[in-house]
């Protein structure tokens, strides 16, 4: 595991080992270093020169738009609704879930039940569906 000794002499030895030619498509303008493993996530390896490939910066922007793209996005932010039901309406919305071959844990009756008195159905195991 070869480090060069700061980023400018990382870039020239990255760019020189790849015959300063764009590793995807050959270009030989506007070359980068770019890290294959993300300083973000592996700073140790933010000189070592096995961690990079010489890429033109075309390739390089559609190299970082692809993993942006694979990332999963964040979910939205939730609103924790707090509901009070009765004995009778838990016992009818358990009924409602064994007709579906399912079980009702005491933590999602609540939200199970905002949910089926707002139109929605117990499709499949964990799943309901709203129909307006």
């Amino acid at each position: 595991m070869a480090k060069a000794k700061n980023m400018e002499v990382r870039r020239y030895l990255v760019l020189e080992r790849g015959s300063n030619k764009c590793a995807k498509c050959g270009s030989s303008t506007n070359l980068h270093a770019h890290h294959v493993l993300g300083i973000n996530n592996r700073p140790d390896l933010k000189l070592d020169l096995d961690n990079g490939l010489a890429l033109c910066a075309k390739c390089h922007h559609k190299l970082h738009a692809a993993e942006k793209a694979e990332k999963p996005k964040q979910p939205a932010a939730t609103k924790i609704v707090t509901l009070r039901i009765t004995e009778y309406e838990y016992t009818e919305l358990k009924a409602a879930y064994a007709k579906q071959g399912l079980s009702l844990s005491t933590g999602m009756k609540a939200a199970a039940l905002w949910l089926l008195q707002s139109g929605a159905t117990v499709t499949r195991a964990g799943v309901m569906e709203r129909r307006s």
